[in-house]
């Protein structure tokens, strides 16, 4: 039993990293954005095109590696996505001339690491400690995010895109052997619970689903829109829109691991999912009326706020909705999840520049926000009677 549990924190700590390095890609690349376009020669549609295709990737692949994971195990399918992501990174640094092709591939090959992952936490992490396990493994993207935003445009201006791709090829290989290493399929555990229910056919999954890719619009149009906004209609500095953004995911990185302990101890992870749209509508209502009237730094510290909130719920969502969809169908039901929460991403970075003032954004993520609290209002779940496991 010691064992067990001594090896289960190596088993997050694998799934941890395989994200992280993840999201050095799928967030380092569009910090190259500028880079991009002037090395490949890209159209201003053709580059907004090509930053949407890792999320549109994951999307089309998601239930695919989903069903794979509940069938072949997560340690295969990480093992199988990842060798991917080399071999897919090696040729890039060789040749990358099709990008926008090639950067959908990395969407692809990268969905098999958020279902796989979070199957391993359910699988081996108690019921008392899944919200703060799948909220450290969360807290995974934001961490690998800023990361990937630091080295990724140091390496291309300084090295050149082939070094840009041979480290993302290094740092899966890594990736790999921790994969191989640390992450073990606990048959023992899975003898012990056995549910033959099919959770993915409950109106109570379906919301959550639904929650989470409305959810995503908030969280994404202040995330990946942040520079932008931040320098038009604050003036800031790259530095120090740099510094703002750092803040803001290391908040949303401390935020998801305090809500995933805190909702763990009390048995209230529907009820606070509940809550954070809530809030959200009150400073979405605020931030528009800053933003309106030009009020600089309210609207810096009240869009780190915001931002930060908007990004703290996934984890809970995730935990969720592993729950709800049981032991068996956890891969499946994740892979569900992201195909609805990156095609929201894909939609969204899609549809934002096309509003035409930042007031008007900020009001669409209320509506997004209002939507979220008719989808799971706060006496819809009873989560003491939600399975165990």
């Amino acid at each position: 039993m010691d064992m067990q549990s001594h090896q289960r924190w190596f088993v997050l700590a694998a799934g941890f990293f395989a994200n992280a390095i993840f999201s050095v890609a799928a967030t380092g690349i569009p910090a190259i954005a500028v880079l991009l376009q002037h090395h490949y020669l890209l159209t201003p549609q053709q580059l907004g095109l090509a930053l949407g295709m890792i999320a549109l990737g994951i999307a089309v692949s998601e239930i695919l590696w989903g069903i794979l994971t509940d069938w072949l195990g997560d340690r295969r399918v990480l093992q199988i996505g990842l060798v991917g992501l080399i071999i897919l990174f090696a040729c890039m640094a060789i040749s990358s001339q099709h990008l926008i092709y090639l950067l959908f591939l990395v969407g692809f090959l990268g969905g098999s690491i958020n279902g796989a992952s979070g199957r391993a936490i359910m699988v081996w992490f108690t019921h008392q400690e899944h919200g703060l396990a799948m909220s450290i493994r969360q807290t995974a993207l934001p961490i690998g995010g800023a990361l990937g935003a630091v080295i990724l445009p140091f390496i291309a201006s300084h090295f050149g895109f082939t070094a840009v791709y041979g480290t993302l090829c290094g740092l899966n290989i890594l990736a790999l052997i921790l994969v191989f290493v640390w992450l073990k399929e606990p048959q023992h555990i899975e003898e012990q619970h056995i549910i033959s229910e099919n959770g993915l056919k409950t109106i109570a999954f379906w919301r959550t689903v639904l929650f989470s890719s409305v959810m995503c619009f908030p969280q994404i149009a202040m995330v990946v829109f942040a520079v932008v906004f931040l320098h038009q209609v604050c003036a800031l500095s790259l530095l120090q829109t740099s510094i703002v953004m750092m803040i803001i995911q290391l908040g949303a990185g401390a935020a998801r691991v305090s809500v995933g302990y805190w909702t763990d101890r009390k048995q209230n992870r529907a009820v606070l999912l509940s809550q954070i749209p809530f809030v959200l509508v009150i400073l979405f209502l605020i931030l528009s009326i800053l933003t309106y009237f030009k009020i600089q730094m309210a609207i810096i510290i009240t869009f780190i706020v915001t931002a930060i909130i908007a990004s703290c719920w996934n984890g809970l969502a995730y935990t969720q909705m592993a729950v709800l969809a049981q032991k068996q169908y956890v891969g499946r039901g994740l892979g569900i999840a992201n195909t609805f929460v990156f095609g929201s991403f894909f939609i969204t970075t899609a549809i934002v520049p096309h509003i035409a003032r930042w007031e008007n954004v900020w009001l669409t993520a209320l509506g997004c926000a209002i939507i979220s609290l008719i989808l799971l209002p706060l006496p819809y779940f009873n989560f003491k009677k939600t399975v165990k496991y």
